[in-house]
C-alpha cells in the first residue's frame, strides 16, 4: 500500500489535541490529588518563557491564553498568539472579527442562534469541571481580570454560581451574540468535544419540547 504522507494542517491538529490530552490529564491528577491527599496544595500552570535569555523561566499560563502580550521576568514583551494558537485558541483580534460561523447540521432544533439564557448557564456550569470552565472564559474572550471579579461579586464558594456570574458578564458583554452556539464554538476551541456534544444534546431534550 502507498504510504499517505500527512498534511501540516492534520499534523497541527494531532498536535492541538496531544496538548490537551496531557494538559487535561495534568488538571484531572492535581485536582484528584488537592481534593483526595492534600487540600490545602495550591498550584498553578506555567509554561517555559519562549524570550532568548539563557536562564530558564515561566510565564503564568492563564495570564497567555487570557492576554495579547505578557512581560517575562526580564521585562521582555511576549507576544502571545502562538502560544494560544498551540492550544487551538485565536488570538484577540480573531476573536473579536465579525465572522458568521457554520450553524451545525439540526441547530435550527436547539435554537442555537438565540441568546443564552439562565437555564442555559446553569447547564453549562453543571457540565465542566472549575479548570474547564477557566478555559471556557478565555475561549469566550473574557478578560481574566473581569472573571475573577465576577467570582468575588459571587460571593460564595459555590463553584456553579460563580461560573453563572461570570457568564452573566459574558452576555453583558456580547449583548444579542451571546448565543448558545458562541458557547459551543468555545467549548470546540477548548477541544472539549464529548462536553460539547453533551450539551448539544441536553439542549435538543430542552427545546424540542417547547
Amino acid at each position: 500500500m502507498p504510504m499517505q504522507c500527512m498534511t501540516n494542517t492534520s499534523r497541527n491538529k494531532q498536535l492541538k489535541q496531544a496538548v490537551h490530552k496531557v494538559k487535561g490529564f495534568l488538571e484531572e491528577s492535581l485536582s484528584d490529588l488537592k481534593e483526595i491527599w492534600a487540600k490545602r496544595i495550591e498550584y498553578t500552570f506555567s509554561i517555559a518563557c519562549p524570550c532568548d535569555v539563557d536562564s530558564c523561566h515561566l510565564l503564568p499560563f492563564v495570564k497567555c491564553l487570557s492576554q495579547e502580550v505578557v512581560f517575562c521576568e526580564r521585562r521582555k514583551p511576549i507576544h502571545t498568539a502562538e502560544i494560544k494558537e498551540q492550544f487551538g485558541l485565536e488570538s484577540d483580534a480573531d476573536q473579536t472579527r465579525d465572522t458568521t460561523d457554520e450553524v451545525d447540521q439540526g441547530a435550527e432544533d436547539i435554537q442555537i442562534e438565540h441568546e443564552a439564557e439562565e437555564t442555559d448557564f446553569k447547564d453549562v456550569v453543571e457540565l465542566l469541571r472549575p479548570e474547564e470552565l477557566q478555559h471556557l472564559y478565555i475561549a469566550m474572550g473574557i478578560p481574566h481580570a473581569q472573571a475573577e471579579k465576577a467570582e468575588k461579586k459571587a460571593n460564595t464558594s459555590d463553584v456553579e454560581l460563580k461560573g453563572m456570574e461570570v457568564l452573566y458578564v459574558w452576555k453583558q458583554m456580547n449583548g444579542p451574540k451571546a448565543t448558545r452556539n458562541a458557547i459551543l464554538k468555545a467549548l470546540e476551541k477548548c477541544s472539549y468535544i464529548s462536553s460539547k456534544q453533551q450539551l448539544e444534546n441536553i439542549w435538543k431534550k430542552k427545546y424540542l419540547l417547547e
